[in-house]
């Protein structure tokens, strides 16, 4: 007897609310690469220049006016990021919410929201792409059609916890070491040089947006991290399973999305060979279980 996930999941509805978080989570992982740029990359290039060009006076000051003009755009961007990554986490988790027929739980869920005009609005571009679209189908996988409502809700759930706390540790690693470089490299260089102080600061003036970004990534994944153990427990905790204990697993999965610092892509795939079959050889075992 089938609990009905698999023909919920690939509604026409449903369908379209994957669309809009993917394309939500498209652009938030564009929009942090807008913000690396003007916040590592060209204040880097403009600590260079200036070195490069030391007689020209005017150049030390344009190089920190726009490296203070590139901490404003980070922080916009910052706010971008974060709207588009609350909206694709509600939306999927409405997608979820249908999916496993749960009732809506208001004292842990908050208020219902309407967000029909935004999925139609985000979903159109991978909805026309027929390759895409078809990427979407049966989202969560079949086997879990065959077990009681409440045993396939869990098991959906522990399929939705995909962030890699390993992961995560080594790139936050990753941001601590390019910290550090960031820091000690205008030391180095002053040292070299013989400089004085000022010129000390006036480096670190234009590196500060790189710092920023830096100590942002490690913060955002020490909580990460933290809040995945609390998780990781809630999704794997032994017992019988019941509407309201997978309801407060539910609300911590859309919390851990709407919060969590999206690694990118390129750091994710040098690992994803090895870290993707140990998660999917642990889910296997879990299933047979």
């Amino acid at each position: 007897m089938s609990n009905g996930i698999s023909e919920r999941q690939n509604k026409e509805s449903n369908i379209a609310k994957l669309a809009a978080q993917r394309q939500l989570y498209s652009n938030v992982g564009r929009i942090e690469r807008v913000r690396v740029v003007f916040t590592v990359i060209i204040p880097l290039i403009l600590a260079v220049i200036q070195e490069i060009a030391i007689e020209l006076k005017w150049a030390k000051a344009a190089a920190c006016f726009f490296s203070i003009a590139m901490l404003v755009i980070s922080i916009i961007l910052k706010t971008a990021r974060k709207n588009n990554k609350e909206k694709a986490a509600a939306i999927q988790q409405e997608f979820d919410i249908d999916v496993y027929q749960m009732p809506w739980d208001r004292d842990l869920f908050g208020e219902r929201r309407d967000f029909t005009e935004d999925i139609a609005t985000y979903s159109k571009r991978i909805l026309q792409n027929q390759h895409k679209r078809e990427a979407l189908l049966d989202w969560y996988t079949t086997e879990v059609d065959v077990l009681p409502l409440y045993d396939g809700i869990a098991a959906c759930q522990k399929e939705n916890f995909s962030w890699d706390a390993g992961l995560r540790k080594r790139y936050r690693t990753f941001s601590g070491v390019i910290l550090v470089i960031i820091i000690f490299i205008p030391i180095v260089i002053c040292l070299i040089k013989e400089s004085l102080v000022f010129d000390l600061v006036l480096l670190w003036t234009m590196t500060l947006p790189a710092m920023k970004w830096c100590v942002e990534n490690i913060r955002a994944l020490t909580d990460d991290i933290n809040r995945m153990r609390t998780l990781e427990s809630s999704i794997y905790s032994v017992g019988k399973k019941n509407i309201k204990n997978l309801q407060r697993t539910q609300k911590e999965i859309f919390e851990n999305r709407r919060l969590a610092y999206k690694v990118p892509n390129w750091f994710y795939i040098l690992f994803k060979n090895n870290d993707e079959d140990r998660e999917r050889r642990a889910f296997e075992i879990g299933m047979v279980k």
